[in-house]
């Protein structure tokens, strides 16, 4: 790596496809310097330098951080300047940005309001609508107001100044979304037979989970596989290809609303594919939203895409083959894998679990993590509990 890349954090490694290592930016968080690279979102770029704690959660304040990497959730709104709700794994890092975390009193590592969590049992959902209604005086004069002043996430600045929305129309005889391997191949498809097509994905790059799952013991299937898909789309004059988009609908006619930007596109398409792939789910178990625990393709997002070490040392907890990828992926970029724990007991025979074992990778099939232990202040993944789910 460059003398910048170098500086852009304790855990930058070499390989990250969508930052560029020969620029270096700084931005702030928290009132402390925070170095990055251009590409960097927020997340990675806080990652890189072992920020883990992003933001606190909306009623009992416990400290959250990267679950998805993908803007699949709530962990990661963060306020960047005047704009509040941010999500910092979406979010590209800019230098001289300002940006902190969200619903703390004090600071956002020792927030003060934490202590909220203790009194849990007395605070089931909606009890503030049953304990503050007594006396319509009481609720209106001072138990709203007060409420009011606790809930909410970021802050919103009146005097901020106005950003500028506008729009566009587009007419398509096929819109595509999603930009995975499924939608790849249907965009490719329809334009090869000479129709109109439109591709939108919310990602930087196509390829979905190609761009970083391993589908192979070597790591090479899934590169090649994305290589062929965009070869079959280069070269089409009748293909129209949005990144970095959202279709945040699907309405009459097929009118979809995709907001790329500060552009909103209004599309009519006569046809729809619908290529969106799958969202992760999390493990339940107890303590399973501490930061440093995340999901198998948000720590290969951040090996893959932004050239980031997920930690130093780590525990896969899977159900599929392809926790025995996440566990060679993590081993590749420098993490220590402690083990990988299987909810399944049949042995490991396929080509991934038998990689992973010839590296020194110790499965523990049949069993299931019970809990999770955390740092002091419940700041960081400390520990985890596995037992034989049988």
């Amino acid at each position: 790596m460059t003398g910048g890349a170098a500086r852009a954090g304790v855990n930058r490694i070499a390989g990250g496809e969508l930052v560029d290592y020969g620029r270096p930016l700084e931005f702030t968080f928290e009132g402390a310097r925070c170095p990055g690279l251009a590409g960097d979102t927020i997340a990675s770029a806080l990652a890189a330098n072992d920020r883990w704690v992003l933001s606190r959660s909306f009623k009992y304040h416990r400290p959250r951080g990267v679950f998805s990497l993908a803007g699949w959730e709530a962990n990661a709104l963060v306020q960047v300047g005047h704009e509040p709700n941010v999500p910092a794994d979406r979010e590209r890092a800019v230098a001289g940005a300002v940006v902190s975390g969200q619903n703390y009193r004090g600071s956002l590592e020792r927030d003060r309001d934490a202590v909220l969590g203790h009194f849990a049992r007395f605070m089931p959902v909606g009890f503030y609508y049953r304990a503050f209604h007594g006396s319509q005086w009481l609720w209106e004069k001072l138990w709203e107001p007060a409420i009011r002043k606790r809930t909410g996430l970021g802050t919103v600045a009146p005097d901020a100044p106005p950003r500028y929305f506008d729009k566009a129309f587009g007419f398509y005889d096929v819109a595509v979304i999603g930009g995975g391997a499924a939608g790849m191949a249907a965009a490719a498809e329809a334009a090869g037979v000479g129709l109109d097509v439109l591709l939108v994905d919310e990602n930087r790059a196509l390829g979905g989970a190609l761009c970083y799952r391993r589908l192979d013991a070597e790591g090479e299937a899934a590169p090649g596989r994305r290589r062929e898909l965009a070869a079959a789309l280069e070269g089409r004059p009748n293909l129209t290809v949005m990144t970095d988009a959202v279709c945040n609908g699907w309405f009459a006619d097929n009118w979809l609303p995709v907001i790329r930007g500060d552009r909103l596109h209004k599309v009519r398409a006569r046809e729809l594919v619908l290529a969106t792939g799958a969202m992760g789910q999390p493990a339940a178990f107890h303590n399973n939203d501490l930061p440093g625990i995340m999901l198998g393709s948000a720590a290969q997002r951040l090996i893959r895409s932004y050239g980031v070490r997920p930690g130093r040392r780590a525990v896969v907890y899977t159900n599929a083959d392809e926790g025995y990828g996440v566990a060679l992926d993590l081993a590749d970029a420098g993490t220590e894998v402690a083990a990988v724990v299987d909810l399944r007991g049949e042995p490991a025979a396929e080509p991934l679990a038998r990689a992973a074992a010839a590296r020194g990778i110790a499965a523990h099939r049949g069993h299931a993590v019970a809990a999770a232990a955390a740092t002091a202040g419940n700041r960081h993944l400390a520990g985890i509990d596995a037992a034989p789910s049988a």
